[in-house]
């Protein structure tokens, strides 16, 4: 499954009727969103992954021989991404030359990926 939902309902509500009416929705909205991500996976793999040979009909893996998934491209680690940064950063090294950059919290920026792929995984920049 592509998507996950976190939900959390009111402890309290002034008018019972329209909650429970507001959460018959929002289920009936959950389930028709599931039964969209079935189907297109099942269209995905129906269309193009049952006509491809065997050892590459899998959405993670090319190879059956190898464990690692190895159908996810890596990123280009030298191509521009814009960031939001999350935390204050500080000065970072830009090139071999010791110029440095500020990131600022609430900053958003284009930047070589190769120089925030850190701060990414650890949550204090993201990618938007």
């Amino acid at each position: 499954m592509f998507c996950a939902c976190l939900w959390r309902w009111p402890e309290q509500s002034s008018d019972d009727r329209s909650l429970s009416s507001l959460r018959s929705r929002v289920y009936q909205e959950l389930e028709f969103a599931k039964d969209y991500i079935d189907a297109v996976n099942r269209l995905f793999k129906d269309s193009i992954l049952s006509r491809l040979p065997k050892d590459y009909n899998d959405l993670l893996h090319q190879s059956m021989e190898s464990e690692a998934p190895d159908m996810i491209p890596e990123p280009s680690l030298d191509r521009h991404v814009f960031v939001r940064v999350l935390d204050d950063l500080g000065d970072i090294p830009i090139d071999d030359q010791n110029t440095t950059f500020r990131l600022q919290e609430g900053d958003i920026f284009a930047i070589r990926y190769r120089l925030i792929r850190d701060f990414v995984d650890s949550g204090r920049v993201e990618l938007v």
